[in-house]
């Protein structure tokens, strides 16, 4: 019932490129990609063409407020499970879609408990001058898994939960050792 509008002129640098959907969840989803210049971004989205809903950077939901970033990710949250969303971006003042089409997501089916309990993989990333990237996404996947996506922390840390690790048709859970 929030609506919630940005009036910013569109960027020459605002395209999303690299735009993947990770950390599909049966109750969540999130976009990733990334922006030549930094620029606000947001994602509307819903279960059909009106799409409805609005869902801001990480960043930005836990701040209450709307920053420009270069790296975009956004997660959508207390979804249905076994649904089908669709969505568009909003990066700098313009609407981007797959071809003119939404894109299109559907979330994971519920799944029983995971009878094994698998520690995060934790790191942090520097650059090759031991300077500390601004902005990034860690990633995790193996050959026949989901993509599991992080923001960077300020400290360049990050921690990707592989306990809920699932197959890539999202199923199963992944099993890992």
């Amino acid at each position: 019932s929030n609506v919630v509008l940005f009036s910013t002129k569109a960027a020459a640098g605002a395209e999303p490129k690299n735009i993947q959907v990770t950390n599909i969840t049966d109750t969540s989803f999130s976009i990733t990609y990334q922006t030549i210049d930094p620029v606000i971004g947001s994602v509307g989205y819903g279960t059909n063409n009106t799409l409805g809903n609005i869902g801001l950077d990480d960043r930005d939901q836990i701040m209450n407020k709307a920053n420009q970033h270069r790296i975009h990710h956004i997660t959508i949250r207390n979804l249905t499970p076994g649904s089908k969303y669709v969505f568009e971006i909003s990066s700098g003042g313009t609407t981007y879609k797959n071809n003119e089409q939404l894109y299109e997501v559907t979330t994971a089916p519920t799944l029983n408990a995971q009878l094994t309990s698998l520690q995060p993989v934790k790191g942090q990333v520097t650059r090759d001058d031991g300077s500390i990237p601004i902005e990034g996404i860690a990633m995790i996947s193996t050959p026949t898994s989901q993509i599991v996506t992080a923001l960077l922390g300020p400290d360049g840390s990050y921690e990707l939960p592989v306990d809920k690790l699932r197959s890539k048709d999202l199923s199963s859970w992944e099993p890992i050792t």
